[in-house]
């Protein structure tokens, strides 16, 4: 790549995020599909690896059997930037049945409390050595309440990761009901917006991760959720300027441009298709056997078509300047006069005319 340029994987599962949870917490053979299932809703809490890594994770970097023992042994196994005191922990808080990491999944309340020892090792990940270090990605955006600045933020992240556990649970049981039949894939959806601050870029984002590693269900085969970072991308291409675009007319569009990409792409952009088997044939081998060859698709599908207009709308800043992406496949669209007359209606949707007026304010 030429200096400046700023390139991203076109496969969802080959980003840092997913990667990381496929990578570091689904190969925990140790671990059942449940455990592992919450132990990646405790990662999204804060979607930060250094962070993860050197709090949560080292409780669970041991095979089962090495830490059924005491509070005290259970703890001499954590991260080595983070001193003994903070990592001690109460007695009372372990079973003497379950390592430490068992009982913080199964009984979150019980560790995720102020002034516990896990408050403890938050605040001193993040003020080691006197340098205030990040509790949380910047690859998207954290909206803490009101008064949650300085050490505050330290407890909102605390209150966060277990909130998040808990909403694990919820989740896992719907699971298993959409997994066997008794509800459809749209209640997985639902149970995660009922709960407070998930809108969806968030619950897209458990989804995909969800749809990455059962396929079989095929979660996101037909649709996707449509978080606020595809919003503009989807207004410069649908020519509805600064408007805001509202979640469902989002999904709404975003099928009427998989419909028009998926009858024209080879035409607008012949070297995509070629690329795209190049690029899943690499991810699929890089990725085995973490990942299941059916979640890497070969062909366009709605949620990595989602992530990568999120991708293309960050880069339009640069590219007002440098020019960097003014041959990717979307500024190819934008070039080519792509307009909303030229999709065909998808199934069961608004027309494209019954949208624009429902955007028009």
């Amino acid at each position: 790549p030429g200096f400046g340029d700023k390139w991203v994987p076109w496969n969802t599962a080959c980003g840092n995020h997913e990667r990381y949870i496929v990578s570091k917490i689904f190969s925990l053979n140790h671990l059942n599909e449940k455990q592992k299932y919450l132990l990646h809703f405790a990662f999204r809490a804060s979607s930060h690896p250094p962070f993860f890594d050197a709090v949560i994770l080292p409780f669970f970097d041991q095979k089962e059997s090495e830490y059924r023992s005491t509070s005290s042994s259970s703890t001499s196994t954590s991260a080595t930037t983070l001193s003994s005191s903070s990592t001690s922990l109460k007695e009372e808080e372990v079973s003497l049945e379950d390592h430490f990491g068992i009982y913080l999944l199964n009984c979150p309340r019980q560790v995720f409390y102020k002034d516990s020892s896990m408050h403890h090792r938050f605040s001193e990940y993040r003020d080691i050595n006197s340098q205030r270090r990040k509790l949380h990605t910047t690859c998207y955006r954290n909206h803490p309440p009101k008064g949650c600045g300085g050490d505050e933020f330290t407890w909102y992240m605390v209150e966060r990761t277990c909130e998040f556990i808990e909403m694990g649970h919820a989740v896992f049981d719907v699971l298993c009901e959409v997994k066997s039949g008794k509800v459809n894939k749209k209640s997985l959806t639902e149970v995660l917006c009922s709960f407070k601050g998930i809108g969806p870029t968030m619950s897209k984002m458990f989804l995909v991760t969800t749809h990455l590693l059962y396929p079989e269900i095929g979660l996101l085969d037909d649709t996707c959720q449509v978080g606020d970072g595809a919003s503009p991308a989807l207004a410069i291409l649908f020519g509805f300027g600064d408007r805001v675009i509202k979640p469902l007319h989002r999904e709404i569009l975003l099928l009427k441009l998989l419909n028009y990409l998926k009858g024209s792409l080879h035409i607008i952009e012949p070297r995509f298709y070629p690329m795209l088997e190049f690029t899943v044939e690499q991810t699929r081998a890089f990725l085995s056997p973490a990942v299941p060859k059916s979640s890497i698709p070969s062909t366009l599908t709605p949620f990595e078509l989602q992530v990568n207009l999120c991708e293309w709308r960050k880069f339009l800043s640069i590219d007002t300047q440098r020019k960097i992406c003014r041959n990717c496949t979307f500024r190819s669209l934008e070039m080519n006069n792509f307009s909303r007359k030229q999709l065909q209606d998808p199934p069961n949707s608004k027309s494209s005319s019954d949208v624009h007026r429902a955007l028009t304010f």
